[in-house]
Order: C-alpha cells, then sequence, then structure tokens
C-alpha cells in the first residue's frame, strides 16, 4: 500500500475518532472538554496533520454550536462558548463573548472582595482592608466607587476617632486608583470626575473630625472649582462645605410656621442643649434614626437637653397627592404616632434649611447651651456608634 493511501487513511480514521468521542452537550463547559479532549486522543492515535485537525475540529465546533444564540449566552457561560466559537473559526462572536466573560469575572471578583472587606472589618484587620484597596479588582469607575462606600460607611464609623489617619490612607489609596489621563468616554468622565468628588469629600470630612479646617477647606473649594458644573458632584461638595460653614458659628435662630408639640423658636430654647433634626416623612435614613434620637431624648432631657425635628410641607404624603398643608400637617400627627416621635416638629418654609446648609437628609445639628453649633452630622450611619451620644453628654456637661 502506498504512503498516500496509508496517510488517507489514517486521516480517516482520525476523523471517525474525533466524531465518536465528542459527545455534544447542553452545557457549554461539557461541550469544550469534549472536543478539547477529542483534538488530543485524535492527534495522539491518528498522527494527523495540523490543518487536518484543525478542519475537523472546526467542523465539530460548529455543529456543537448549532441552534445556540450568542445573544442569549448567560455571561456565567460566556467564555467556554467564547472558545468554541474559536475553534469554529468564528472569530467575531469570540471576541465579543470574550468581553462578556472578562467584566463577568471582574464583577465576580469585585463581589468576593466586598465579601472579603466585610470579614476583614469584622476582625479589625485593617491594614488587610489597605492591602485589598489597593489591589481590588474594579472593572469601572462606579464598581470603584463602590469600594469608597465601603470605606464612608463601614471603615469610617470605625476609626474616625481611633485611627483617622488610616482612613486618609484609604481615601488616597482610592483616589490614585481613579485615572483621569486615560481615554475616557463622556459617560466615565462624569463617572470619574464624580468619584473624585464623593471620595475628597469622604477624606475632607476624616480631615474636619481631625481638626484641619483649612485644609479641608481648601481641597473642598479646588474640588468645586474643578467640577462643580457637574450637578452631582457641587452637591457633594457643597454638603462639606455646609458643614464647615456652620460648624463653630451661632446657630442661626428661626421660628416654625406651625408645629407639632411645643415649639415657637430656636431661641427660646438657649441654655439648653438642642438637636435639632432635619427629615422629611419620605425619607428612609430619617426614618432610621428615630429609635436612637428618641433613646438618646429619654436618656438626657432630664439634664437638660431638647430635641426639634424639622421639616417641609411637600404637598403629598405616601400615595396621596395634592394636599394642602392643612392636610398634610394632619398626615403628619399620624406619622407622629407611627413613629412614636416623642419632641416637637417644626414646619419651615424652608428658610431653616438653607440658613444650615442642609442639602441632604437625616441633617442632625447639635446646639451647645450658649447657641453655637457644635456638632453636624450628616446622613444615618456615617457617624461611629456612640458619637451622637458621647457629643451630647460632653455639652451637657459644660456650663
Amino acid at each position: 500500500m502506498s504512503s498516500y493511501n496509508l496517510k488517507s487513511l489514517a486521516c480517516v480514521a482520525w476523523a471517525c475518532l474525533f466524531a465518536t468521542g465528542f459527545a455534544q452537550t447542553k452545557d457549554p463547559e461539557q461541550t469544550l472538554k469534549s472536543l478539547n479532549e477529542s483534538q488530543r486522543t485524535a492527534i495522539s492515535q491518528a498522527g494527523a496533520t495540523q490543518e487536518s485537525v484543525q478542519k475537523t475540529l472546526a467542523e465539530q465546533a460548529s455543529k456543537a454550536l448549532e441552534g445556540v444564540d450568542v445573544a442569549k449566552i448567560q455571561p456565567q457561560d460566556a467564555y467556554a462558548y467564547a472558545q468554541i466559537y474559536r475553534m469554529a473559526g468564528r472569530s467575531e462572536e469570540a471576541a465579543k463573548l470574550y468581553n462578556v466573560a472578562i467584566n463577568f469575572n471582574q464583577m465576580r471578583a469585585w463581589e468576593i472582595q466586598h465579601l472579603q472587606l466585610q470579614d476583614l472589618l469584622a476582625k479589625g484587620d485593617y491594614d488587610g482592608i489597605l492591602k485589598t484597596l489597593d489591589f481590588a479588582t474594579a472593572g469601572s469607575i462606579p464598581m470603584l466607587g463602590q469600594f469608597g462606600e465601603f470605606v464612608m460607611y463601614g471603615l469610617t464609623p470605625k476609626l474616625i476617632d481611633r485611627n483617622p489617619q488610616l482612613l486618609l490612607d484609604a481615601w488616597d489609596l482610592l483616589l490614585r486608583r481613579v485615572d483621569h489621563k486615560r481615554n475616557l468616554t463622556k459617560e466615565d468622565r462624569a463617572w470619574a470626575d464624580f468619584a473624585t468628588s464623593r471620595m475628597t469629600v469622604g477624606r475632607c470630612k476624616v480631615l474636619i473630625a481631625m481638626g484641619k479646617e483649612k485644609e479641608a477647606l481648601a481641597a473642598l473649594q479646588e474640588i468645586k472649582t474643578r467640577y462643580g458644573k457637574d450637578p452631582r458632584c457641587l452637591a457633594e461638595v457643597q454638603d462639606a462645605l455646609n458643614q464647615l460653614a456652620t460648624t463653630n458659628h451661632a446657630a442661626p435662630d428661626f421660628k416654625a410656621q406651625q408645629a407639632l408639640g411645643s415649639f415657637t423658636s430656636l431661641s427660646a430654647l438657649k441654655g439648653k442643649v438642642v438637636v435639632l433634626d432635619f427629615f422629611a416623612h419620605w425619607c428612609g435614613p430619617c426614618k432610621r434614626a428615630f429609635p436612637e434620637i428618641r433613646e438618646l431624648y429619654s436618656e438626657l432631657k432630664g439634664k437638660g437637653l431638647e430635641v426639634v425635628g424639622v421639616t417641609s410641607y411637600y404637598g403629598y404624603y405616601g400615595a396621596e397627592k395634592n394636599l394642602s398643608k392643612a392636610q398634610e400637617y394632619a398626615k403628619m400627627k399620624d406619622f407622629i404616632k407611627e413613629f412614636n416621635l416623642t419632641w416637637p416638629v417644626a414646619f419651615t418654609d424652608g428658610s431653616a434649611s438653607k440658613a444650615y446648609g442642609v442639602s441632604a437628609i437625616p441633617h442632625m445639628v447639635v446646639i451647645d447651651r450658649k447657641g453655637i453649633v457644635r456638632y453636624v452630622q450628616v446622613g444615618y450611619g456615617t457617624a461611629p456608634v456612640g458619637k451622637l451620644k458621647s457629643t451630647l453628654e460632653k455639652l451637657l456637661a459644660e456650663k
């Protein structure tokens, strides 16, 4: 028999072996495994040429892809399918699926690292947190920004009093990772600006807590100048600037248009330590803060603490729209009963919120016996547990 015939028989034998060795299945991982195993077996036993191997591999991969809609492939299956499409010589579909797989695996790594950060926080392994933040996977600027949320709401309450320098280090790590120099789409550029603004605000709040108001003010003004044309960036920066503008200054007086409970004006409470809680009936975090405020008020009222809820009329309540002030006022009586507010609630026209620089709620302002703003807390869950109480106890002890 001629060498030509031997070679032909070898190729036929290899093709048969490849065909019988491949078991088509709905699972892309199993399909890929079968393709790879059959290819390896055929090469070792039949001695086929590389060209014939690739040709038959493409045919078998194409057969495996019959009935597959690339648009309906799930992200977790994208990498396996990308390899099968590549084997089939369909490079365009493979390239799309590689991108899907990359994004999916970045997301999975990102989720795992968030869990890792929570565990490190629970153990108090702060050096481990810094290392994770430095190398954590973030396939997009919003994903990177979520690590900033961890620093703001997870790490800051634990360390703002004990180790503020580590917080500054954490913010610096994240800020260095926001890359403004590379080519960004308009949308990504906006996200980069917002992330920088929000992270800088977080860093500046640490500086304020450390008594470095001048350094914080300079950084905030710089960010406001650079990114202030974006309303989101401006809102972030203005909140911190408002906090700086009111702290350690005389508390602006205001009167209530109407009140539920005994309140006429702030000046009437001089000589007391006062907490102003700016809130709204539609605000979830405001409602979550009520139990802590109620507990503090019950415990410290006898020592000279007064709490005043400050709100405005919004023209609706729940699903009920176009309410008059009288109708909304009546609804707020039910609100106070529902959430067991044991302190007076003052309704204003918004001038009090403007005077205190309120741009986000809940916004709590602590005023000492002399009428000086001594502490401002924006949001709920952003300050260390017990911070509000320790501040109040300190001010109540002052004469």
